[in-house]
C-alpha cells in the first residue's frame, strides 16, 4: 500500500515527530511504500495535495487540529484516513479506537473503511465539533500563548482565568434563508461525533455519517452554570436536550463578537458575530482499525 505519513512536531510534546519515524519503519518492514512529510497543521499548506497525490493511505501524526487541516486533501485524493494519536485529547482517534501500531496493521490488512461527514465552518474544516462559549475561549487563550509543545496542565491556568466573569452569549441559530430555529444564552456545541475533551459528551446524538449536524447549547449565564451540564454529559444524560440543526447549512450569531473553535483549535480569522457551519459535498473514508 502506498502511504504518506504526515505529522504536526509541535503536537504532544514532540511525540508526533518520534511516532512518525517508528511508523515509517515499521510499515516500511511489513513490505509498504511510504513516505513521511512535516505538516505546519494549516490548511493552507500548499505542499499538502502534492504530497498526498498518489496515497492510498493518509496517516496523521498529531492531534486533532492536525488531522483537520489535513482531511479535506485526503478526501479529495481518495485515500482513507488514519490518526496516530499525538495530541492533547485525540477525540477522532478515541471514538474510531485507533490504538498503536498494531491496531492499524490490523486495519489496513483487513481494509475496512467508515464514511465520515466534512464540515466547514466559515470555509474551514473540522471533523468532529465546532462550538462558542467558555471552551471556545479558553481554546483560543491557550493557543494564543503557545510557545512549543503542550501538556494538560499547560490549561489549568487558562481555564480558572477564563471561568472567572465570564458571561455566557445569547447563541440564535437560523437557516440560510433566515428562519430562527432556537435563541438561548448558553455555550453551544455543534457536533458531528459524540465526543469531547475531558470525555465528556455532552451531543450524544451526533452521528458522522447522517448528513446533518446535531447541537446543544447548554444554557447558562455564567461559568458555574456550565458544571450541571459537565455531570450531565460524563454521565450521557444530555440527549433529550439536543438538535438538529438544518441541512446542509446554517448560521449561528451571537450577540457579541465571539471565538470559535473547530476540533481544539482557534477558528481562523479571530471573534466574530456569525459562522455559517456548512456540509461539503463528499465524504471521506476512515480506515478502521483490525
Amino acid at each position: 500500500m502506498r502511504i504518506a505519513i504526515l505529522s504536526n512536531h509541535r503536537s504532544g510534546r514532540g511525540r508526533a515527530g518520534r511516532l512518525a519515524l517508528r511508523l515509517q519503519l515499521a510499515l516500511h518492514d511489513a513490505g509498504h511504500t511510504c513516505w513521511q512529510a512535516e505538516t505546519v497543521a494549516s490548511e493552507s499548506d500548499a505542499r499538502l495535495p502534492g504530497v498526498i497525490r498518489d496515497a492510498q493511505l493518509v496517516i496523521v501524526c498529531g492531534g486533532d487540529g492536525s488531522l483537520r487541516t489535513c482531511a479535506r486533501a485526503a478526501r479529495d485524493a481518495g485515500a482513507m484516513l488514519w490518526h496516530a494519536a499525538a495530541g492533547t485529547e485525540n477525540l477522532f482517534a478515541r471514538h474510531f479506537a485507533m490504538r498503536g501500531l498494531r491496531g492499524l496493521m490490523r486495519g489496513i490488512e483487513a481494509g475496512e473503511t467508515a464514511e465520515l461527514d466534512v464540515w466547514g465552518a466559515d470555509g474551514h474544516a473540522f471533523l468532529v465539533m465546532a462550538s462558542v462559549g467558555l471552551d471556545a475561549d479558553i481554546v483560543c487563550e491557550v493557543a494564543a500563548r503557545r510557545r512549543g509543545p503542550q501538556a494538560r496542565r499547560h490549561w489549568v491556568a487558562p481555564i480558572v482565568r477564563g471561568a472567572l466573569g465570564w458571561r455566557a452569549p445569547e447563541c440564535t441559530v437560523s437557516s440560510v434563508d433566515g428562519s430562527v430555529v432556537s435563541r438561548q444564552r448558553g455555550s453551544f456545541i455543534a457536533a458531528n461525533l459524540p465526543a469531547y475533551a475531558a470525555r465528556m459528551n455532552p451531543v450524544v446524538r451526533a452521528e458522522g455519517s447522517d448528513g446533518a449536524l446535531d447541537a446543544l447549547t447548554l444554557r447558562c449565564r455564567g461559568a458555574f452554570g456550565l458544571l450541571p451540564w459537565a455531570a450531565r454529559g460524563w454521565m450521557g444524560l444530555t440527549g433529550g436536550s439536543c438538535m438538529r440543526l438544518p441541512e446542509p447549512a446554517c448560521v449561528v450569531q451571537t450577540d457579541r463578537s465571539c471565538r470559535w473553535q473547530i476540533d481544539g483549535c482557534p477558528l481562523p480569522g479571530g471573534a466574530r458575530g456569525a459562522v455559517e457551519l456548512r456540509r461539503d459535498g463528499d465524504r471521506l473514508r476512515v480506515l478502521l482499525p483490525g
